[in-house]
């Protein structure tokens, strides 16, 4: 790179090129120095023109100087050829010089440049880091770093004036992930923000604290305004979003915590809206809650839950009952359901109620699902040695554990380990699994594949399209329990257990009937031709020991036409 040559460098240059002629005639110096004067009209050349044009301009320069030198000899008629010698040797070396000089100016240049350049990149570098440091790389939104400074900055500019402190997490996040790709999880947290930061006021802070989980700062706003606020979201979120022209429904859970109220620091404010919020997840997403001192004890037990939970297994805590399945004609059972109990050696049975949404929640459910898995198989094995042979037995399938990519691999290995025929095993899952089902599918068509039984649970409280359960070689359909109960008083939750069970029958999927808890019930559905049921009117949850005695007084008594019920 070589630099613009500026209109005063082309004067001083072209005075330079006769200055040591001038110094010559006036002054009787040596015919080195001349030449060094020489020099200094050459080094400008080199510094501000190309290779090229420098050599012409310095050789001109240096022939300049000689036909002076030479006009002068001849008007003196004193030709000195010691000059000539001198002329001709320095000009050599001169121009060797130039060439050296220049070769060596322009890596000097070169590596100038470069130079340059890197420091241009780092500067940029610096600012992205800057940036990324306080602001989030998918959404642009400030992260947590960011959002602890404005709070903190506001907590000390308030003097105790409100401000409000919103956590809002998506609900089922995880299952657009998994059954849409975490490019369209990305996508539509980018949906996400846009859509928050035009619900708020250009003063408050949209922040996203990382995964699914967003806090937002409302400046100036008590515990009216950040209602409202909330209302509005839940409102919005109502509305789909559209993924690549597809579109995709999904909830928030909001808590909020209020300044001077409910802390004093920035830390405290969004760890207690963050409690607010697990507990708008516990009263059924898609709410908002406000925070309570009370919320703390709830969260240390659910803490102490946690850790003794990742132990379960290890401590051998882990119990299946089994509640009975019957054939309503002939009030045999067919089947059972294995179902999970914890048997804490302080809290005594905890209901799954409690553990299960938190072994989601924390990814156990993988870990303890297998575990049921496989001790189910083996329990069935050991029934069908000691002589009931057409017992089969029912296993829950969380979504987490469905969309394994080992499921299936593990549920072979099982079978291969205990020896249990795949026929006796059905794996129950819930209509939720359906969101995606393409790949929902191709694990069920694997599953028929080995020969295990499929059968959907809670059957009418997901949002399982006819259509999508057309495609599904399912063998069973659960109603559940909430349209069995009342149903022989209630005329609508009689049509619908009636609709279930014709729609059922025209699938060719056989019915199963949860939670009966009396005869009456039972005829109802025998009317309906419904095949199975279970409930509390047969039998509860059992353990091994009480369910095995029951499989003998069902069978003695069941020949004399007598059904069983446990009081």
């Amino acid at each position: 790179m070589y630099h613009k040559v500026p209109f005063k460098i082309i004067v001083l240059n072209i005075f330079l090129v006769f200055f040591p002629i001038i110094v010559e005639q006036y002054n009787e110096s040596s015919t080195e120095f001349i030449w060094f004067l020489h020099l200094i009209p050459i080094y400008f050349a080199i510094y501000y023109l190309s290779l090229s044009r420098a050599l012409v301009f310095s050789i001109l320069t240096i022939l300049l100087h000689f036909s002076w030198e030479f006009g002068e000899s001849i008007h003196t008629s004193e030709i000195q050829y010691h000059d000539i010698q001198i002329f001709i040797s320095t000009t050599v070396m001169k121009i060797l010089a130039i060439l050296a000089t220049n070769f060596l100016t322009t890596q000097i240049k070169q590596k100038q440049h470069n130079l340059e350049e890197a420091n241009q990149q780092l500067q940029l570098q610096t600012k992205d880091l800057e940036y990324f440091a306080y602001n989030d790389y998918l959404t642009g939104l400030p992260n947590r770093y960011m959002l602890n400074r404005h709070l903190s900055t506001e907590i000390n500019q308030r003097n105790e004036q409100e401000l409000a402190v919103l956590s809002l997490d998506l609900d089922r996040f995880k299952m657009v992930n998994d059954t849409k790709g975490h490019g369209a999880g990305d996508e539509l947290l980018q949906l996400v923000s846009k859509l928050l930061k035009q619900l708020v006021r250009p003063r408050d802070i949209v922040s996203r604290q990382g995964g699914d989980e967003f806090i937002i700062l409302l400046k100036g706003s008590g515990k009216r305004e950040s209602k409202q606020m909330g209302q509005q979201i839940l409102n919005e979120f109502s509305n789909p979003f559209f993924l690549s022209d597809e579109e995709l429904f999904i909830t928030p859970s909001i808590g909020i915590s209020l300044y001077p109220r409910d802390g004093a620091k920035a830390d405290s404010l969004i760890k207690n809206a963050d409690k607010a919020m697990y507990l708008a997840k516990e009263k059924g997403k898609n709410n908002f809650q406000f925070y309570t001192s009370k919320l703390d004890s709830s969260l240390e037990q659910k803490m102490v839950l946690e850790q003794a939970l990742r132990k379960v297994i290890e401590n051998k805590e882990l119990v299946l009952y089994y509640q009975p399945q019957i054939e309503l004609i002939t009030d045999e059972i067919i089947g059972v359901e294995a179902l999970l109990r914890w048997n804490h050696p302080d809290m005594g049975l905890i209901s799954p109620l409690e553990f299960i949404p938190l072994a989601e929640e924390t990814g156990l459910i993988i870990p303890i699902g297998k575990w049921v898995i496989e001790t189910a198989c083996k329990q069935t094995k050991k029934w069908h040695e000691k002589g009931f042979t057409s017992l089969h037995t029912s296993v829950n399938v969380s979504v987490r554990q469905f969309n394994d990519p080992y499921f299936v691999n593990y549920i072979i290995e099982v079978l291969s380990k205990t020896g249990l025929e795949p026929k006796y095993l059905t794996i129950e899952i819930t209509e939720s699994i359906m969101n995606n089902t393409k790949k929902s599918l191709n694990i069920i068509n694997q599953l028929k594949g080995i020969g295990i039984k499929i059968s959907i649970d809670d059957f009418g409280t997901g949002y399982s399209s006819l259509s999508v359960l057309n495609e599904l070689p399912i063998d069973y359909l659960k109603i559940d329990q909430s349209f069995i109960k009342d149903h022989e008083t209630n005329s609508n939750k009689n049509a619908l257990v009636k609709a279930i069970i014709q729609m059922g029958q025209n699938l060719n999927f056989e019915l199963v009937a949860e939670g009966i808890e009396n005869e009456k019930q039972i005829n109802i559905l025998k009317n309906y031709q419904c095949g199975f049921g279970q409930g509390y009117f047969y039998s509860p949850p059992l353990s091994v020991n009480k369910v095995e005695r029951l499989f003998q007084e069902m069978h003695l008594k069941t020949n004399e036409n007598i059904i069983f019920r446990v009081p």
